[in-house]
């Protein structure tokens, strides 16, 4: 069963959850700052999201999206990928980024917000308390 929350602007993670595969879930160490990013992984993250976005764009499942190869090599970057991923939210707006925050860091920054633009509010928020961004 697809999982679509493109049209009406809400992410349902619970149901995308639900889909994935079974995975430990990580805690967030918070051991990262707000030291500069090594610019080879900084390179490979910004190829993998321009590859996903590209070949994403015209999907409408949540669930297509987060499961695309290029998103997951992302989140199997793990904990170095999280301030890149706050920073492409930052700058380029709400994207299907927080499936891959909540995987990576154990953490759900966006529970009850109705709209992408009210999540990626609440992880820009989450990284600057802890000094990621």
């Amino acid at each position: 069963m697809p999982v679509s929350g493109a049209s009406s602007g809400r992410l349902d993670a619970q149901r995308v959850w639900q889909y994935r595969p079974k995975q430990e879930a990580a805690s967030y160490s918070g051991c990262m700052s707000a030291s500069p990013v090594d610019m080879e992984l900084r390179a490979e993250f910004n190829e993998l999201a321009t590859v996903w976005k590209r070949e994403t764009i015209l999907m409408s499942s949540t669930l297509q999206i987060v499961e695309h190869w290029a998103y997951q090599r992302i989140i199997d970057m793990g904990e170095p990928a999280v301030p890149l991923i706050l920073e492409r939210l930052h700058d380029k707006g709400p994207d299907h980024w927080f499936f891959a925050l909540a995987t990576i860091t154990g953490e759900e920054a966006a529970i009850g917000e109705d709209t992408m633009q009210g999540a990626a509010e609440s992880w820009i928020s989450w990284g600057h308390k802890r000094g990621i961004i």
